[in-house]
């Protein structure tokens, strides 16, 4: 993984999301960092797709007013998907990170 910011990390240098694997903790903050958004650990939580990542960063794009074409952001997000886990090709929206990806 590439090095961190540090934003939204508690004690520790860890995010306090109950329930959520270190593989997609680290996920999320990659994506923080790659699209400098800040994800709320209860958003966080909720994300178990490709689809729902997706989503959820478009949407944060376009609150901050920096909207960009969900095709695009899906495209970037996919590159940490596959840089982090043996992905399929092609990786479907519905692939879920634990259940098909392994994430733990």
């Amino acid at each position: 993984m590439r090095g961190r910011r540090g934003r939204g990390q508690g004690a520790g240098g860890a995010r306090a999301l109950s329930g959520v694997g270190l593989q997609l903790v680290e996920l999320v903050m990659d994506v923080e960092e790659e699209f400098e958004v800040v994800i709320s650990n209860d958003a966080a939580s909720r994300v178990d797709t490709v689809d729902s990542l997706t989503d959820l960063v478009v949407d944060l794009l376009r609150a901050d007013g920096r909207p960009l074409p969900r095709p695009e952001v899906r495209a970037r997000f996919v590159a940490f998907v596959r840089s982090v886990v043996d992905a399929p090709t092609p990786l479907a929206d519905s692939v879920s990170f634990v259940r098909d990806l392994g994430m733990d």
